[in-house]
C-alpha cells in the first residue's frame, strides 16, 4: 500500500496508558499483516526460532483487553521446530496449498472478498476506507484492497495515526472509530468464516502453526472491535 510509511511504535518506550494501547494494537497488525503473508526464508527462520510466539506475547501483554488462549495459541505457534514444517519447502507448500491454490481455488482464500459473496462491492467498500486517509493500492507489489495483508497494513496505519493523535494531546476518536468500522466490515467479519473452514481440515492439511496463526488473526480482530465498541459506541451505518 502506498503512502504508508510509518513504523509502529516501540512499545518499551510509550508510558502505559491510552497511548501504549494504540501502539500495542498497531505493532500486533502490523505484524499480523506480515505473517499473513507469503512466508519467504526469513519469515520460516523466524516461527523456527520461536520469535512469532515471543513477538505475540510481548505486544499482548500491552492490549487493553486479553488474547483469549494465549498459552494454546503461542504453543502452537512454537510447533515448527520439530515438526514436518522444520522444513521450509513443507512449511512453505502448506501455506500455498491452504491459503493461494487448489482446484477450484484454495481450500481457505485470504481475500475477504472470497466469502462475502460479492466481491467486488467488497473491494470498493475498502478501497473508499483506504482513499479517505490519502492511501492507494501497489500496482508494483500487485496488492488487491480485500487481502488480509493489505486489510492489516490499513489497520496498522490507523492505529499509528490514534498512537500519534494521543501522544501529541489530540482528538484520536475518528481513528479508533475508522478502526472500529472497517473491522466491523472486513477482517472480524470474514476471518471467522475463514476460520471454520480451517476447523474443518485435519492437521495434516492445516498443520498447527497455520491454523494457530489464522485463529489469533481473528480473536484479535474480534476482540479489538468488542473494545472499540464499548469505548467509541456502536458500529455506524
Amino acid at each position: 500500500m502506498k503512502n504508508v510509511n510509518v513504523e509502529a511504535p516501540v512499545i518499551a518506550e510509550v508510558a502505559p496508558g491510552p497511548q501504549l494501547h494504540a501502539a500495542a494494537r498497531c505493532t500486533m497488525y502490523r505484524q499480523l499483516g506480515w505473517w499473513l503473508g507469503f512466508p519467504w526464508e526469513d519469515f520460516h527462520a523466524a516461527a523456527l526460532a520461536g520469535e512469532i510466539a515471543a513477538a505475540t506475547r510481548e505486544w499482548s501483554g500491552s492490549l487493553p483487553w486479553t488474547v483469549a488462549g494465549l498459552d494454546n495459541l503461542c504453543a502452537r505457534l512454537g510447533e515448527v521446530e520439530g515438526g514436518v514444517e522444520a522444513d521450509y519447502d513443507l512449511f512453505q507448500s502448506a501455506y500455498v496449498g491452504l491459503f493461494d491454490v487448489g482446484a477450484g481455488g484454495p481450500p481457505c482464500p485470504l481475500y475477504g472478498g472470497s466469502w462475502a459473496g460479492d466481491r467486488q462491492k467488497t473491494m470498493e467498500e475498502a478501497l473508499r476506507f483506504y482513499r479517505f486517509f490519502g492511501l492507494t493500492i501497489s500496482t508494483d507489489e500487485r496488492e488487491l484492497p480485500d487481502h488480509v495483508t493489505t486489510q492489516m497494513e490499513f489497520l496498522h496505519f490507523a492505529c499509528f495515526k490514534e498512537a500519534g493523535a494521543v501522544g501529541s494531546g489530540n482528538d484520536a476518536g475518528q481513528y479508533r472509530r475508522a478502526t472500529r468500522d472497517f473491522l466491523a466490515r472486513h477482517p472480524a467479519r470474514w476471518l471467522p468464516l475463514a476460520l471454520q473452514k480451517l476447523n474443518s481440515l485435519d492437521d495434516e492439511r492445516c498443520p498447527p502453526f497455520w491454523h494457530a496463526l489464522l485463529e489469533l488473526a481473528g480473536s484479535c480482530c474480534s476482540s479489538d472491535l468488542a473494545w472499540l465498541v464499548a469505548s467509541e459506541g456502536p458500529v455506524e451505518k
